[in-house]
């Protein structure tokens, strides 16, 4: 574990042991409704899976980040600066294919996308402060954050999954 991490062991195995078991069910959820995700008429269906699954991984990424053995503050900031830009990057990239691909008057509604990219804007952009201060000073504030974050995506990745359950119909 990350010497910057030393007392926060259990959060981190905790979180993503959630985050890893919330991916598996998601793929149960998509596995039952397959027909949905290879139908281009529901982009909307799969867009919101893909950003839960997205949300799930983060939260892994994040877990692996901080559990890596006698890690030095500088190798830890560096590893969630590129976990921050990265999601910054598939943030926008996935933004772009929403709103060209997405029918929203099935799906989540605009309203519902723009909390989904608020959330998922803080979160990348709070794991790049995160990260940056993490690599450059010896305080301990920035791994504060983490825990906010997570919760934010575990948040969002859960109210995406309920409502993928309750949206999509049993049949076409």
């Amino acid at each position: 574990m990350s010497d910057a991490a030393e007392g926060w062991h259990e959060l981190y195995i905790t979180l993503g042991g959630s985050a890893a078991a919330l991916t598996g069910l998601l793929f149960v959820a998509v596995s039952l409704h397959a027909a949905y995700f290879a139908n281009p008429r529901f982009d909307h269906v799969r867009a919101a899976a893909e950003h839960a699954l997205m949300s799930y991984l983060a939260i892994l990424a994040i877990s692996i980040c901080m559990l890596i053995p006698r890690q030095d503050r500088p190798w830890l900031g560096a590893e969630l600066t590129l976990l921050g830009l990265a999601s910054l990057v598939w943030l926008w990239l996935f933004g772009g294919r929403v709103r060209r691909r997405v029918d929203f008057q099935r799906g989540p509604t605009p309203g519902e996308w723009q909390v989904i990219f608020i959330s998922s804007g803080i979160c990348s952009v709070g794991l790049l402060v995160a990260g940056l201060a993490t690599a450059t000073t010896g305080a301990a504030w920035p791994l504060y954050l983490l825990p906010v974050i997570a919760f934010l995506l575990l948040t969002s990745g859960v109210w995406i999954s309920l409502q993928l359950v309750l949206r999509v119909p049993d049949n076409l």
